[in-house]
């Protein structure tokens, strides 16, 4: 005898896909869930980190910067003391030139000449003085450019004096006369002018740099 199934088994197996698809669906949107958590966590575990990084690093450039103002003020005190120290020395190096160089003008005065006035600008001397003939102002700049502390002496003006009279050829004079330099003093000359020249010759290289510098390959 034939056995007829009389159930809706279409029904019931239209339910059962779409319970399946239900769980499938349930399944793929946990997954999706998971792997969109996992993502955002990651994503901000990265951000996070970046940030304190970034932080760290803030806090490192700041540090850094009040360094490099220490530096500079420092430089600055040791560029200020170095040149107190120079002029120091000089004033040590200068205070028994001076003497020598009063001492002479007195030696190297010929007779018949008198200073009335003797001025200092830096390294040059200005003379003004009577004297009984102007041989003996020619006399007197001769003798004081064989001096060891003196050089180029330059006769600014000779002229008659007011209460000169007939037959008396006393003149007024302005002479000025540069002090010569010492050995070290030219030494240190020289050393100021030959790191100039090497810093103007740095310099040039390095705004002539970028212009040497081959460009691109075609």
């Amino acid at each position: 005898m034939a056995r007829i199934n009389l159930l809706p088994w279409r029904a019931t197996l239209r339910k059962e896909r779409e319970t399946r698809f239900a769980i499938h669906t349930g399944i793929a949107l946990a997954i999706t869930g998971v792997i969109f958590f996992g993502v955002y966590y990651y994503i901000d575990f990265i951000t996070e980190h970046q940030k304190q990084r970034n932080d760290f690093l803030s806090k490192e450039i700041k540090q850094a910067e009040k360094k490099i103002e220490e530096i500079k003020e420092i430089r600055k005190k040791h560029e200020s003391l170095t040149k107190r120290i120079e002029i120091i020395h000089q004033l040590q190096t200068s205070r028994p030139e001076i003497v020598h160089l009063f001492n002479d003008f007195a030696k190297k005065m010929p007779t018949g000449v008198f200073y009335k006035k003797v001025a200092q600008t830096e390294d040059k001397f200005t003379l003004e003085g009577i004297a009984q003939s102007s041989a003996r102002v020619s006399s007197l700049m001769r003798q004081l450019d064989e001096s060891a502390y003196f050089e180029k002496p330059n006769l600014v003006i000779i002229q008659a004096t007011p209460n000169a009279k007939e037959g008396n050829k006393e003149s007024e004079f302005k002479l000025m006369i540069q002090q010569e330099k010492s050995k070290a003093e030219k030494e240190r000359i020289e050393k100021e002018k030959a790191e100039k020249e090497r810093a103007e010759k740095a310099k040039a290289a390095a705004a002539a740099a970028p212009a040497a510098a081959p460009g691109p390959k075609k």
